[in-house]
């Protein structure tokens, strides 16, 4: 009897908008940091779209480059626009291009997320004052 090898889970990319203070880079990686800590991902990493680095591509690579085949790409935007529209798919799609061998799942923005009123909601149950 031959045993299948363990699939590993994808690991995850957060993408932000990005901004030139560096407290918004603190903050993105700190709530990366959260989330590992709370899902089953051998990886979480953050990317931003523009203003500070590493870029989407870059963090795409550094994730291919660490051997994770997998990636769920969650860009962490409120509303559809330009950005959500064009430029996370352009940059995912590139990074496609170049990687052939790495699965890449880019997920809806927060807002088209399905869960995205149930985490508002319980965020509120929580803590009323919000």
């Amino acid at each position: 009897m031959t045993s299948s090898p363990v699939s590993q889970p994808p690991a995850i990319v957060l993408i932000f908008h990005g901004s030139r203070r560096p407290a918004a880079r603190q903050e993105a990686q700190a709530l990366a940091e959260r989330l590992a800590a709370r899902v089953n991902a051998p990886a979480v990493a953050v990317a931003f779209l523009e203003n500070t680095s590493p870029s989407i591509a870059e963090a795409l690579a550094a994730l291919a480059a660490a051997g994770h085949r997998s990636i769920r790409a969650i860009p962490l935007f409120s509303l559809t626009g330009r950005h959500i529209e064009e430029d996370v798919p352009a940059a995912v799609a590139a990074f496609r291009q170049d990687h052939p061998t790495v699965a890449i799942v880019l997920e809806t923005h927060l807002a088209a997320s399905p869960w995205f009123v149930d985490a508002l909601a319980g965020c509120l149950a929580r803590d009323p004052s919000l």
